[in-house]
């Protein structure tokens, strides 16, 4: 389902769209969201793969860490400020 806050803008910016033009942006929309679940879906197996690496040395440690943040806010980018990476 297409973001609400985002048709909301839509209809904000006065822009005037036929039936048709709502069906291909409902459309686009739906592409997206299937594609950010499956994305979603490959870092949560990611971050599982990699909570397993026991680090040979702190370096690494810390790398995994960092890769491991990274991917937390990604997948729930409310729960932090700043950029993703």
């Amino acid at each position: 389902m297409m973001d609400k806050a985002l048709l909301d803008e839509l209809i904000d910016a006065r822009l005037q769209f036929s039936l048709r033009d709502c069906e291909k942006v409902e459309a686009v929309g739906s592409h997206i969201d299937a594609q950010f679940a499956v994305l979603l879906g490959l870092l949560t197996d990611c971050a599982a793969v990699l909570r397993t690496i026991d680090p040979e040395d702190s370096d690494e440690s810390e790398k995994l860490r960092n890769l491991l943040e990274s991917i937390d806010r990604a997948q729930a980018p409310s729960r932090h400020k700043g950029p993703l990476l």
